[in-house]
């Protein structure tokens, strides 16, 4: 049996700007580009698998908990489960997809014996899985997809179980990068980010009440025309400031100028918070405010910022060392008993 792994992704910079992107000329004939920057995380998806007639898939999460699904192959049965099986709602809008465009009349087994990334935090469960089961597919049917075919795919298996992302998270595709990625209408382009030396980040689980889909049906209320004047300040901070963010960040990362780099973290969730987060009732955050302003470890931190779609689910901050990671679990973990935290060297 043929053995898989796929990781999650951190998002340094540029929430939100994949789908604002590749919407960008609806949007704002001004608008050129959406721009983000991500990164590979050690956590992910771990798979045994092997072609099948049928569509079997045994799946446990972090939590160990145990999901089966075990249903013929067939487009119609396939659908049902998309808009009836919340767990299954991605893995089977990928298979739905994948065998109708490539008109595959097989299934397939996977066994997910090992899920080491939470759910629902902002690290792309979903699109890990979607990824792993476009990439078994082109591998078992041998359907000599690239990395950007990969992408498509797992987007539209997304987007078939109900999500409004973009195309940002399917970059894990790639690998752990970090890559800078440039969305403009459906053209995507990837590029590597070489570094001069360790950058040294700590996630922290908040384990917080989070809702992707809610809080994108909600921001894209305010798209694609802006009406008032706080939705043009939100079509800015995903637009025409996030590209000098991002531009910014990629020098800096380049650079090893950290301190810069924390600083313009630091910017940007305040511009988040001030034009963004009055939007979804998830977006007000209480968990990560309260982290990124706890006095207590401000003097081992860089910078800090939400994480994917942002709202409490993870937050992200900055160091100059491992050793101020440490100091920071430390002092959080005994402050906020609950928390989970991942050490993320670049």
């Amino acid at each position: 049996m043929n053995e898989i792994f796929v990781n999650g992704r951190l998002c340094l910079f540029g929430e939100h700007s994949d789908w604002v992107g590749g919407d960008c000329k609806k949007i704002n004939k001004d608008l050129k580009e959406g721009q983000c920057i991500v990164c590979g995380i050690n956590e992910g998806i771990y798979a045994k698998y092997e072609k099948n007639n049928d569509i079997i898939i045994e799946s446990i999460d972090n939590l160990n908990n145990i999901y089966n699904l075990n249903i013929k192959s067939d487009l119609d049965i396939i659908k049902h489960h998309i808009n009836n099986n919340k767990y299954f709602k991605y893995i089977c809008g990928t298979i739905y997809y994948i065998k109708k465009v490539y008109n595959i009349e097989g299934g397939i087994y996977i066994n997910n014996y090992k899920t080491t990334m939470q759910q629902s935090v902002g690290l792309s469960s979903s699109a890990a899985i979607c990824v792993l089961v476009a990439k078994i597919f082109n591998n078992i049917y041998n359907l000599q997809l690239n990395n950007y075919d990969i992408m498509n795919i797992a987007y539209n298996g997304e987007l078939m179980a109900g999500s409004k992302c973009g195309k940002m998270d399917q970059c894990i595709a790639f690998g752990k990068g970090p890559f800078k990625i440039i969305f403009n209408k459906d053209s995507i382009t990837i590029n590597d980010i070489k570094l001069k030396d360790n950058i040294y980040i700590l996630i922290i689980r908040l384990n917080g009440s989070k809702n992707t889909i809610q809080i994108l049906d909600d921001l894209h209320k305010a798209f694609p025309y802006p009406i008032t004047e706080d939705d043009k300040n939100l079509e800015n901070l995903f637009g025409k400031y996030n590209i000098n963010i991002t531009n910014n960040a990629e020098k800096y990362l380049i650079d090893n100028n950290i301190k810069e780099l924390g600083d313009l973290m630091n910017d940007y969730q305040n511009n988040f918070k001030l034009y963004a987060s009055k939007y979804s009732k998830y977006l007000e955050s209480p968990l990560l405010y309260k982290i990124l302003n706890d006095i207590d470890i401000q003097k081992y931190i860089l910078g800090g910022k939400g994480v994917g779609s942002q709202g409490d689910g993870c937050c992200q901050l900055l160091c100059s060392s491992e050793d101020n990671i440490n100091n920071i679990v430390d002092i959080l973990s005994n402050k906020y008993p609950g928390m989970d935290y991942l050490k993320l060297i670049l």
